[in-house]
């Protein structure tokens, strides 16, 4: 009589456990920690990327107020003319809304009205003025306060500047 003279060998579950046991708690605590480091540089770069951002979209309203006011002077050359869009000092307040009538003048103060409303409610710090009127050629300043660099905010006045003729 022939007998089966194999082996067999028997793997339990203890026995692989033992040669396998997972990650140990040294891999998990760095893996902690340069997911942290990652995600604190992408923290780090929304932040600039915010601050670029509003600094973009300041520029952009400053450029699209210094059309404004060109427009408004296209509108109303009389009031060119008549007193030149170039007094920068004085509030305006005058109105034309619901006037009969309303002469080239007082369409001057309201222009600039609204427009120097405008700046100081959409720039930090804005102002506006137009400084040179020369003949049909017309140069518009906006300037306004950038505050991407908290520690210099008082020194980082940025201006645009528009030259044009009418």
């Amino acid at each position: 009589m022939i007998m089966n003279t194999k082996q067999y060998h028997h793997v339990t579950a203890q026995s692989s456990v033992s040669r396998q046991s997972g990650f140990s708690l040294l891999e998990v605590l760095i893996a902690v920690v340069i997911l942290s480091v990652g995600l604190l540089g992408l923290a780090g770069m929304q932040v600039t990327s915010l601050k670029y951002v509003t600094s973009s979209l300041q520029r952009t309203q400053a450029t699209s107020l210094a059309y404004d006011i060109l427009d408004r002077m296209r509108a109303n050359p009389n009031g060119i003319y008549a007193t030149g869009y170039g007094d920068p000092a004085s509030k305006y307040t005058q109105t034309c809304l619901g006037a009969v009538t309303c002469d080239a003048a007082t369409m001057v103060d309201y222009d600039l009205s609204e427009w120097k409303t405008a700046i100081e409610a959409l720039l930090p710090g804005g102002q506006g003025d137009i400084p040179e009127r020369i003949g049909n050629r017309v140069q518009v300043k906006v300037h306004w306060i950038d505050r991407r660099d908290q520690k210099n905010a008082d020194q980082n006045m940025l201006e645009i500047t528009m030259r044009t003729e009418l």
